[in-house]
């Protein structure tokens, strides 16, 4: 497994989106672009989450949210039928994230926290040293089951799959972990 650390955040333009640039990768990714937009507290989460879906489908790929057919695997993930475009969303108290791009692709974020000793030696087998260390060793846990389509806990079987973490920590307290399968190119991330 291979970290990367995004490291800079740089306005786009005179509007309020920001684009990260990355250590090893001047023009970024295409096929893959991650979302993070403050949240609307008049709206629920899937609510939040849906109307951003909505507009990213239409302003980046020119797709309608409501002429796709959404279908859920036998685990619950959602996708596209007959569409190459894939999706995962997550969301923490004030942010919702989206990624979005045409590979499979796992993303969690959290709140920087002390998570338990137990859960993690439960159920990612270590703990880190600090609480910035067990949030993304749980963000990772969280964002490689959702890029295999499945829940917490994992089977055996289901861990190891090569895999490569982009994790974005620069954010008010909160850690963004994306999970995409090995090799990977490093996704664009635009703050909304």
């Amino acid at each position: 497994m291979v970290m990367k650390q995004i490291y800079e955040i740089i306005t786009r333009d005179s509007s309020v989106v920001k684009l990260i640039k990355y250590a090893d990768d001047e023009e970024g990714d295409e096929n893959m672009r991650i979302f993070i937009k403050k949240r609307d507290s008049e709206l629920s989460d899937s609510e939040d989450a849906r109307l951003l879906l909505k507009k990213v489908l239409w302003d980046y790929h020119s797709l309608s949210l409501s002429l796709l057919t959404e279908r859920k695997n036998k685990d619950g993930k959602p996708y596209f039928e007959n569409c190459p475009i894939h999706f995962n969303i997550s969301h923490s108290f004030d942010y919702v994230v989206l990624a979005v791009g045409e590979c499979e692709v796992g993303i969690d974020i959290q709140r920087i926290n002390n998570i338990s000793e137990k859960v993690l030696e439960r159920f990612v087998g270590k703990k880190g040293e600090s609480a910035l260390e067990n949030t993304l060793l749980w963000t990772h846990l969280e964002s490689y089951a959702k890029l295999i389509g499945r829940g917490i806990p994992l089977r055996d079987d289901e861990r190891g799959i090569p895999c490569e973490y982009f994790d974005f920590t620069s954010l008010d307290g909160y850690v963004i972990s994306v999970c995409l399968y090995a090799p990977a190119d490093i996704p664009e991330f635009i703050l909304i």
